[in-house]
């Protein structure tokens, strides 16, 4: 289906709006979201509408077509501009060649003309579309960035079940070339360190990144990957030996002992032949180095001995902690239980498949990462180990219970934590309008760079919290600061238009009209009254 772009007209004239929107054909792809009379109303449209196209007259009242173009280059780089111009306008129009304007139409404008002009802009901003949809890597940096690229790929598929055919011949154009080895094994490593900062946590990081490149050095394949939980490694053995595997992982740990001046903890998964269960393998080390952290195992431990005959399979799955992270994050609490309830089946029904002691560790570890990734401490939640607690139960109706109970606590914290966190932002945003809302030039743009945040993150968190676009309460600051000023002072109303952060007297008038029905001066003799 073709993309329908939205445009908006801007003429100080009522009946040239309206003359001109009747010309556009509604088969064309364009959709009308709003019209202005002058540039400030027109900035006003742009924040509060999605728009892909300004058509602006050039001579305004106010802020005129020029200025609002720079205004539209700065803040909005991507939406098209054109400008209505007379023939008389047409020298002047000449600037719009350094604004990098799109088009002009000379007015009197006729439908076959706009219609046209509109077909040509279409075909521009469908170009531009499908680029934009488009992974463009500039070939000068795309050997640079090809490690990165294939790093953040591989990453990215971690959290599936398995990787598809396709996934592989990608990761072989990054550079990550599996295609003709076999015997895989990852292991996940931790940082087990007396440092606590987090610029001496990376650095051991990335020495021991170096460390396991010369341990292994004569493997046939090996990868790393930073990961939140670790650092990632990947080896192929030509012949899978566990005691080989052993001792080169032995000889990463003592060596980081001897030279970084830290422990590390390391979870290995069991051997696998296709690099598609990759996802599988990270779920088994990392099970694998939850048991070292939390069972007081060796400092290396491999998958393979913990899991007892009997089991089967994990019943907890990466598809399900991905579904108590977006639960947690977006779902309602119903779902959450009814999610629980799924795994209280599981276990229920086949509890011949599962070990005690396999379950407790299943459900810490689901808990603790999602604690991780929630970026909430767990003993803000709970006083003792969760491996203590869990073992309290001797009914796994009872475990899972207590299980549900932690994740919604984990919910509740995450939700007030992210409340808070946005709320705060709001109000450092409205604190910071109130302190510089006299300066006529406080935008968007500038609050969004004074925060350290994206405009459209601020635009769309202002409005959630404060009820206003930026530019309603930006308006509405300088509005109640006239009416005040207009009360309580005797000064000028041109003055009164500087303090509150306008240039141009008039268009202040103006504003201040539209906000309360009457002029400055209508105002302040009514209030003297």
């Amino acid at each position: 289906m073709a993309k329908t772009y939205n445009i908006i007209l801007v003429d100080d004239e009522d009946e040239i709006r309206g003359r001109i929107a009747s010309k556009i054909s509604s088969d064309i792809g364009f959709n009308i979201v709003g019209s202005a009379g002058n540039g400030h109303d027109a900035l006003e449209l742009i924040e509060e509408k999605d728009v892909d196209v300004v058509l602006t007259d050039i001579k305004m009242p106010f802020v005129d077509g020029i200025e609002l173009t720079r205004i539209i280059r700065r803040d909005y780089p991507m939406i098209k501009v054109a400008f209505i111009t007379g023939y008389d306008e047409f020298n002047y129009a000449k600037e719009a060649v350094s604004l990098q304007v799109d088009n002009y139409i000379m007015k009197p404008i006729s439908s076959k003309e706009i219609n046209m002009f509109l077909k040509d802009l279409k075909k521009n901003l469908d170009s531009d579309y499908k680029q934009m949809k488009d992974i463009m890597v500039m070939k000068e940096k795309y050997e640079e960035l090809l490690p990165i690229i294939g790093d953040s790929y591989l990453s990215s598929l971690i959290n599936l079940d398995k990787i598809s055919e396709e996934g592989i011949k990608k990761l072989s154009l990054y550079g990550i070339d599996v295609s003709n080895q076999s015997n895989f094994t990852t292991a996940l490593v931790s940082v087990n360190s007396k440092k606590t900062s987090l610029k001496s946590i990376e650095r051991i990081k990335i020495n021991t990144n170096e460390m396991f490149k010369k341990v292994f050095k004569s493997i046939p394949f090996k990868h790393t990957l930073l990961v939140a939980d670790g650092i990632v490694f990947i080896f192929s053995l030509e012949t899978y030996e566990k005691n080989k595997a052993d001792e080169l992982l032995f000889e990463l740990s003592q060596s980081s002992k001897e030279f970084l001046e830290s422990g590390l903890l390391i979870g290995v998964s069991n051997k696998y032949s296709n690099f598609e269960a990759f996802p599988k393998s990270y779920n088994q080390a990392k099970r694998a180095l939850s048991y070292a952290n939390l069972f007081n195992y060796n400092n290396i431990v491999f998958a393979e001995e913990l899991y007892n005959a009997e089991i089967k399979q994990s019943f907890i799955s990466i598809s399900d902690f991905n579904s108590f992270d977006r639960l947690i994050q977006y779902g309602k609490e119903e779902m959450i239980k009814e999610k629980t309830n799924e795994l209280k089946e599981r276990i229920i029904q086949d509890k011949s498949k599962y070990i005690r002691e396999y379950v407790i560790i299943e459900l810490s570890s689901l808990l603790i990462n999602l604690a991780e990734q929630a970026k909430i401490p767990l003993d803000e939640i709970t006083n003792i180990d969760l491996v203590s607690e869990l073992n309290i139960y001797t009914r796994y109706e009872e475990m899972i219970d207590y299980f549900l109970d932690i994740i919604l606590k984990i919910r509740e914290q995450d939700t007030r934590k992210q409340l808070s966190h946005s709320e705060e932002l709001t109000q450092r945003a409205i604190d910071y309008i109130k302190q510089n809302y006299p300066d006529p030039s406080m935008s968007l743009e500038q609050l969004s760079q004074e925060l350290n945040v994206s405009i459209s993150y601020l635009s769309m968190l202002f409005k959630k919290h404060s009820g206003y676009t930026f530019s309603k309460y930006l308006i509405k600051m300088r509005m109640d600061k006239a009416k005040e000023l207009l009360k309580t002072s005797d000064l000028k109303i041109v003055d009164i238009s500087v303090k509150v952060g306008y240039k141009d007297v008039y268009y202040f008038s103006h504003s201040f009209k539209k906000v309360t029905g009457s002029s400055p001066r209508e105002y302040r003799n009514h209030e003297m009254v």
